[in-house]
């Protein structure tokens, strides 16, 4: 019996607690919950200006002279001594002896087949003057000048049959002998063929210098040009004549140059557009390295940004009643840092920086300037 009585009690107190935790919990859900607060976004804007964006493309490379031949030697000779040394560093001015061959078996054989065209030019004179007495003052002056060691060309005519007699006689192939033999003796003599320095010697005097033999080589000062290359975007926007500013980071020194040729076609390794840009300075040394800008053409309405702004690459995030909304823009021009573009209104509210975990709809509000 007493085992039933502390079962009934034990039921009891166990439904007493129970009422006890069910009211508990009611009046804890019965008070109201805390209102969630929304955290703006603060950030800072610029105001949309739009109007013409002048161009300047990023360029840089190296410069090479304008001028620069390769010395090679088209006859067989003994190089001479000269009081100036074939040396590299050299300075020459157009027209003077680079190089200069022992040519005195070549002097001869000139000597004897200009002595020959004289006396066969000799023998014909007293035929002309008898039969065409109309012709024979220019031939015998002709004559007078070669004798007195003025070398020119037989003198034309427009008379078939004079022609024909002088051919007849070998006038005119005697002529061609001496003058082959003036031509190859000026080769033994290798003069500047413009203002310049030696940049390069492999031979000494006395040495045997063989035909197709490299001599040097001799690069001209003052003009130079450098090349660049640009993308398929950026090479229609520049255009012959365009002024390029150029520095260097090694001397400090600034140039200024113009776009002088660009390539038509794309190099297949690099997918660009070569560009030469001409320089003449005296300051720059070849094979220097310079950087600076193409100053191309104007972009009318238009704005300039930086790249970090973008999103999705072709889009911008804007303020419109302190949520942030997104707006396509049409791409003008990029750099690695900056961007050209069109699509945006004046007036419209643009980040400064770039939004961390910005989103369409994003409550913003806007630090005053």
């Amino acid at each position: 019996m007493k085992k039933r009585q502390w079962a009934i009690i034990g039921g009891l107190l166990i439904l007493v607690v129970a009422f006890g935790l069910k009211n508990k919990l009611s009046q804890s859900t019965e008070t109201e919950s805390p209102k969630s607060i929304t955290r703006l976004k603060a950030l800072r804007v610029d105001e949309v200006k739009n109007g013409p964006v002048f161009l300047n493309i990023k360029v840089d490379g190296p410069v090479q002279a304008q001028q620069r031949i390769d010395l090679f030697a088209e006859v067989n000779g003994v190089l001479s001594l000269q009081a100036t040394k074939f040396d590299a560093g050299r300075i020459y001015r157009k027209g003077e002896i680079l190089l200069d061959l022992d040519n005195s078996e070549a002097s001869s054989s000139y000597r004897a087949l200009k002595s020959q065209y004289t006396n066969v030019l000799g023998q014909v004179i007293p035929d002309i003057k008898i039969d065409f007495p109309t012709h024979f003052d220019t031939w015998y002056k002709h004559l007078q000048n070669i004798s007195a060691g003025n070398w020119e060309a037989p003198k034309s005519t427009d008379d078939e049959k004079l022609r024909l007699f002088l051919n007849a006689r070998g006038i005119y192939s005697a002529y061609q002998n001496a003058e082959s033999a003036r031509i190859r003796l000026e080769k033994y003599q290798i003069r500047a063929p413009f203002d310049g320095s030696l940049t390069e010697a492999l031979v000494e005097p006395g040495q045997l210098v063989r035909v197709g033999q490299k001599l040097g080589e001799f690069m001209g000062q003052g003009k130079f040009e450098m090349l660049t290359s640009l993308s398929t975007t950026e090479a229609p926007l520049v255009n012959i004549g365009d002024t390029v500013y150029l520095s260097s980071s090694e001397s400090g020194h600034e140039y200024k140059g113009i776009v002088f040729r660009k390539n038509a076609k794309i190099d297949p390794s690099t997918q660009r557009l070569n560009i030469y840009v001409l320089l003449e300075d005296a300051r720059l040394v070849d094979g220097e390295y310079l950087k600076g800008s193409i100053s191309g053409p104007s972009l009318e309405n238009a704005m300039a940004l930086s790249r970090k702004l973008l999103h999705k690459k072709a889009s911008i995030y804007v303020v419109k009643d302190s949520v942030l909304a997104e707006t396509s823009l049409e791409i003008l021009h990029q750099s690695p840092e900056m961007v050209i573009v069109r699509g945006l209104k004046n007036g419209d509210l643009i980040p400064q920086k770039p939004i961390a975990g910005a989103y369409v709809g994003m409550p913003v509000k806007i630090i005053s300037q």
